[in-house]
């Protein structure tokens, strides 16, 4: 099966891409198998061979260092009643979100929402920044019949798209705005370029 975190999808290309999965078994899986560390209980060598795929698969974005250090605090708090377990696949990944934060590229939530309609919406209403933020945040899927989500996002980004238009026009009538006024139009079209961007790559346009 494959993975939400296919290689395109991931924003890395092939080469990229195996790399880093060479690097996480190199760095992860061996290392804390060579210390005595065995499967998940219940894991069936087949399984653990699936599960290991799907670890090098999300993690492959990692740095070399980065997975030390995720191999040192796996080895330190190993699994099952002996203390001789790996993690299951979901736990590693969240620790490893801890210890290097994926792109936002290979975020399959942030794909996924920002790639909708809903997505859509936001990019073409100028919410998309606040959209981006709350899936950050909560990591909680945004549908459009969410009407109160929507709201309340809608809500906040009000008065930011308001300050945008104000300085936008402003600036059209070539009227002197502020240094804090150019950084938030600045950090605004930022996120807004960064929204498309992931909207772009979930519909396969990147």
């Amino acid at each position: 099966m494959r993975s939400a975190f296919a290689e395109k999808g991931a924003g890395m290309d092939r080469q990229e891409q195996s790399i880093g999965r060479r690097n996480v078994r190199e760095r992860l899986i061996e290392p804390l198998e060579r210390l005595g560390l065995r499967p998940p209980s219940g894991a069936t060598k087949a399984r653990w061979a699936d599960m290991v795929d799907e670890i090098t698969l999300r993690l492959a974005y990692m740095s070399p260092e980065k997975l030390d250090a995720l191999a040192e605090i796996i080895a330190a708090n190993p699994m099952g009643p002996g203390r001789d377990r790996m993690p299951i696949p979901a736990a590693i990944v969240k620790i490893a979100t801890r210890v290097e934060e994926p792109p936002e590229m290979a975020s399959a939530l942030l794909r996924g929402v920002l790639g909708s309609s809903v997505g859509a919406r936001a990019i073409r209403e100028g919410w998309a920044p606040e959209l981006l933020n709350y899936l950050r945040e909560r990591h909680s899927w945004v549908r459009s019949e969410d009407a109160y989500a929507i709201g309340k996002l809608m809500e906040i980004a009000e008065p930011n798209i308001r300050r945008k238009n104000k300085l936008d026009s402003l600036i059209l009538n070539r009227c002197a705005i502020s240094e804090a006024d150019e950084r938030f139009l600045e950090g605004r079209q930022m996120a807004m370029e960064r929204c498309q961007q992931i909207a772009d790559m979930a519909r396969g346009h990147a």
